[in-house]
């Protein structure tokens, strides 16, 4: 998910939208303003159209199991919660 401008007040907003046939896919739209309502307009497509990108997801998901088994471990070691 990028935005980046093309010529002086028109802006390209990359969203990604999911994956196909193991590709992720992305649409592309044009966006006529300035930075501050291109960033505004970015933000509603990603609401409307974003998803995270798989690798992000499966970060995540990741970062929480590491967080859940430490913070169950801490308890379970603890005298006070036995």
């Amino acid at each position: 998910m990028s935005k980046r401008e093309r010529s002086p007040g028109h802006w390209e907003i990359k969203i990604y939208v999911g994956q196909a046939a193991g590709k992720e896919q992305y649409e592309y739209f044009t966006f006529i303003g300035g930075r501050r309502e291109a960033d505004a307009e970015e933000a509603r497509l990603k609401a409307k159209y974003g998803k995270a990108p798989a690798a992000s997801r499966a970060a995540a998901r990741a970062v929480s199991t590491r967080l859940i088994t430490s913070v169950t471990s801490r308890f379970s070691e603890s005298p006070s919660f036995r």
